[in-house]
């Protein structure tokens, strides 16, 4: 309930709009990046005894994709 009440409507916008009240709600779900966390992985990342050189290259490759597109 303390979520809907921080919800702000502009002129447009009615509060009994059930559409308008799903779209704010997604936008307040959505999943957000943590860019220092992502960052700490890919640095961190090291090859391990058992992989092999194509698996820690595909999992760089991953992690850059993650961390640079973003």
């Amino acid at each position: 309930m303390d979520v809907f009440e921080g919800f702000e409507f502009t002129q447009d916008e009615s509060q009994e709009d059930i559409d308008v009240n799903l779209q704010k709600f997604d936008a307040f779900c959505v999943e957000k990046t943590n860019f220092t966390y992502e960052r700490y992985l890919f640095r961190t990342c090291v090859q391990g005894e058992m992989d092999s050189f194509y698996t820690f290259l595909f999992k760089i490759r991953i992690l850059m994709d993650i961390h640079f597109i973003l």
